[in-house]
This record gives C-alpha cells, sequence and structure tokens, in this order.
C-alpha cells in the first residue's frame, strides 16, 4: 500500500512538471516569417521584427525578460504608451518593457508604431488580468504617446529623478550634457557576466563581461561613470552600454569585471554612488 502511495505520488509530481514546462508562463515562439512572438499564458501579447541592430529572436529574449520582471515586481496599472524620441514605447513603472518600431507596424499591418502599440499594450493588460482572475481586465489603455498642445513628448517621469530626454537641437544638447556633468545618482547596482555574455546589448554591441560596462534604464549610450562602492570604497569608470537593470530599484547592472573591481562580486548586490563624467 505505501509503495503504491509513493508510485501515485511520484507520477503526479511528474505529470504536473510536464504540464508546467509544456506551458510556461512567458514564453517566446519562432513564427515562420522571420518574427518572434512573446507570449504570456499562451497569449501573443507581441511579434517583433528584426530592428535597431537586433535579430527578431534577441528582441523577444530581452522583451520576454523584462516582462518576466515586471510581473514579479511590477505594477500592472502602471503600463502605458509614451514617445522615446520619435517612435512609441510600452512602458512600466519599472521602465521601458518593448520599442515599437515602424519595421514592426509595417509587417503587422498597423496603422503606424503608435496603433501596434496600444494594440500590444491592451493584448498584456487582458492577458495579465486573465492571469490575476480580474474580469473585465485592464480596459484603458494610458496612452501619452500623443502629447497635449504645446506640450514636449514623455521620456521620464521627472519625479525618478532620471533626466529627461533632450530635445533636438545644439542648445539643448549643450544643456544636458552640462547636467550630466554633475549628475550623481546613489543606490543599489548588481552585476551580470557569464550567461550574457557574447550576447547583443541594447545598443547593438556584444556584450563582454571582461569590459568595463554597465547598464542603465535611461542614461544614454557611451556615458561614461566613475562608480565607487559604499561598502569597499574602491572606485572604477564604466561606459553605459546596455539598459537595465528591471529588478526592484536597483540603478545599475555592472559588468562582471568592473564588479570584481569594486570587490562587490561576491556579495551580488551593493550600495554605489555613480557621477556622470563630462564626454570626451
Amino acid at each position: 500500500m505505501e509503495l503504491s502511495r509513493k508510485i501515485i505520488a511520484f507520477a503526479l509530481v511528474v505529470a504536473f512538471a510536464t504540464v508546467v514546462s509544456a506551458h510556461p508562463i512567458i514564453d517566446t515562439r519562432d513564427e515562420s516569417d522571420a518574427m518572434y512572438s512573446v507570449l504570456l499564458n499562451g497569449s501573443q501579447v507581441a511579434r517583433l521584427a528584426t530592428w535597431g541592430g537586433l535579430g527578431a529572436k534577441a528582441r523577444a529574449e530581452i522583451v520576454a525578460c523584462r516582462l518576466e520582471n515586471f510581473i514579479e515586481a511590477g505594477d500592472p496599472s502602471s503600463l502605458r504608451v509614451e514617445m522615446y524620441g520619435d517612435l512609441p514605447v510600452i512602458r512600466t513603472n519599472l521602465g521601458i518593457l518593448v520599442t515599437v518600431d515602424d519595421v514592426t507596424a509595417g509587417l503587422e499591418g498597423a496603422a503606424d508604431a503608435r496603433a501596434l502599440a496600444r494594440q500590444w499594450t491592451a493584448r498584456l493588460a487582458s492577458a495579465l488580468a486573465a492571469r490575476a482572475g480580474i474580469q473585465g481586465g485592464y480596459e484603458r489603455v494610458v496612452d501619452h504617446a500623443r502629447p497635449a498642445p504645446g506640450m514636449p513628448a514623455v521620456a521620464d517621469a521627472p519625479a525618478t529623478g532620471k533626466p529627461l530626454q533632450a530635445a533636438k537641437g545644439a542648445s539643448s544638447k549643450a544643456t544636458a550634457q552640462a547636467s550630466q556633468a554633475t549628475q550623481v545618482i546613489e543606490g543599489i547596482a548588481s552585476w551580470y557576466g557569464p550567461g550574457f555574455h557574447g550576447h547583443l546589448t541594447a545598443s547593438g554591441e556584444v556584450f563582454d563581461q571582461n569590459a568595463m560596462t554597465a547598464a542603465h534604464k535611461t542614461l544614454p549610450f557611451g556615458t561614461r561613470l566613475l562608480v565607487k562602492d559604499s561598502v569597499s570604497g574602491k572606485s572604477v569608470v564604466v561606459v553605459i552600454n546596455d539598459r537595465g537593470p528591471f529588478v526592484g530599484n536597483r540603478i545599475l547592472d555592472l559588468s562582471a569585471r568592473a564588479a570584481e573591481q569594486l570587490d562587490m562580486a561576491a556579495r551580488g548586490i551593493s550600495r554605489v554612488i555613480a557621477q556622470v563624467l563630462p564626454t570626451h
């Protein structure tokens, strides 16, 4: 009798594991037309094409990773469409989830990139609501992509302390550089390495865990940061070439080498103070 119970229990565990592995909450799927889908609970929430130096598969994997972090620590009601430069993005309280490009919009048959961004946001809101068991879903899609007359498009909420995207023009660029020269940010930093080594970063560069680089949510690519670890007291200079981290309130994701030089690799995360250095 006891043996029979053990066999039945083992069979149930195997069956459950098979179901879970066959139906992951978040997944990516290769499409026949060289596009990759991102799925939530089996429902397609986005379909991405190659764009901006990143292949469709790489883009889908990045979005899937961000979506996983959002489901774990984000606020579903924060989903919104905003403009980032000339393109709409789907943003959450954790940062940008995905950039909606004109190439993908054309392949999807959407009127434009903003219309596709609204469609994706609605799909994602419905999938999140279904997962949470909410009847009717999150029906309202917040769209900041079309600002009020006389107002600039929103890039980042100023309340977070992150710099707004500079307007085009020499004077705006000079103002932004002057602001960055004295900008100091403080918070928790993490690091990433082996699992991402050789993959493309958000900037289009290949990630090298032995290079002195870092990921930040909004700072322009190429920004140089002087980072000081509050525990070890050591400092390094890194260059921003990737986006993230999108977990909790972390402000930087450092390369493995940068973390080692700060003596924080073993700790995993550490409080740091980072100062934006003037551009060369």
